[in-house]
Formats: C-alpha cells, structure tokens, sequence
C-alpha cells in the first residue's frame, strides 16, 4: 500500500472540501468511524462464533493408515515407473 506524504494529504483533504463543503466533512467522518467501529465488531464476532478452531482440528499424523495408503500407493506408482523405463 502506498504511503502518502504531507503535500498529498493536503491536496486530498483540499479535493474533500471542495466536493463535500466544509460543514459536511465533520459528520462523513463521523458516519465513516461508525461504520468502521460496527465492521471491527462483527468481525471479531464471527472469528469468535466459528466452532472449529485451528488447534481443535485433526492433524495429519493423527491419520497413519493414511500415511500408509500414501506411502504404498508412491511405492506401486514408482515401481511402474522404473518398470516403464527399463
């Protein structure tokens, strides 16, 4: 992300005027922060409300007859390679 030096801050916040008047800048920041504040919060609910959490879930060595399909399935496909080969 960019980041913005004083002389641009300046010519946005100018272009912010211009457009929106200097009454209004007040309650559009406002409006913004509310808006942000409530986004903040349902966010932090829903990580809150997921059931499974990262270190609740299975690993993959919790699984050895997998790693042994795996590991014999890599076996038969490297024997039919060295088979192919020769």
């Amino acid at each position: 992300m960019p980041r913005f030096s004083a002389p641009e801050i300046i010519i946005i916040l100018i272009v912010l005027v211009l457009v929106f008047g200097a009454s209004k800048l007040p309650s559009i920041a406002s409006s913004l922060g509310k808006s942000l504040k409530i986004f903040k919060k349902e966010v932090t609910e829903l990580r809150d409300d997921e059931p499974e959490k990262r270190e609740d879930r299975p690993r993959r060595d919790d699984y050895p007859e997998r790693r042994v399909e795996d590991r014999d399935r890599r076996d038969d496909y490297r024997e039919r390679r060295d088979d192919y080969r020769d």
